[in-house]
């Protein structure tokens, strides 16, 4: 069983109102991903998580683990983007039960990553994995290095 890759929410490029341009430029913006099942006859890999639009920043990206993943030896569980699939999260501190940010790790991304094109979030973990279930919440900035456009 495979799942959908959640579209990211962007706001309008066009500000509507006074202030609204300021207030949309310093936001940051979270989607969380379906629960993804590490079981034997669960998800397919890689399990796509998020599409990212061209000009996003990630901020970072959250690996709740709510079933610590089993089975293999050691187990692991990696989250990035095609063309690396640990940028994000790259150890195997992520298979044990609890919340884990991207931010304490020593990924690639771990302190952050600007899309410069259209991104796939996805995840994998190791082929002997028997049990685990995680799921996903990713921080972002919508339009980064572009100003909304106040619109009186």
């Amino acid at each position: 069983m495979s799942i959908s890759a959640k579209n990211l929410k962007m706001p309008p490029l066009h500000a509507p109102g006074k202030g609204v341009a300021e207030a949309l430029n310093s936001a940051s913006y979270f989607a969380k991903s379906a629960t993804v099942s590490c079981t034997s006859g669960g998800d397919t890999q890689p399990a796509l998580l998020f599409n990212v639009p061209k000009d996003v920043y990630i901020a970072d990206v959250r690996v709740h683990t709510t079933t610590a993943l089993t089975g293999d030896d050691p187990n692991t569980l990696v989250i990035g983007i095609s063309s690396d699939c640990d940028m994000f999260h790259a150890s195997s501190d992520v298979v044990n039960v609890g919340s884990h940010s991207m931010l304490y790790g020593t990924a690639l991304g771990a302190g952050g990553y600007p899309c410069t094109a259209d991104e796939v979030v996805e995840a994998n973990w190791s082929t002997g994995t028997t049990a685990g279930a995680f799921y996903a919440v990713i921080e972002y900035k919508p339009r980064f290095g572009k100003n909304f456009v106040h619109n009186p």
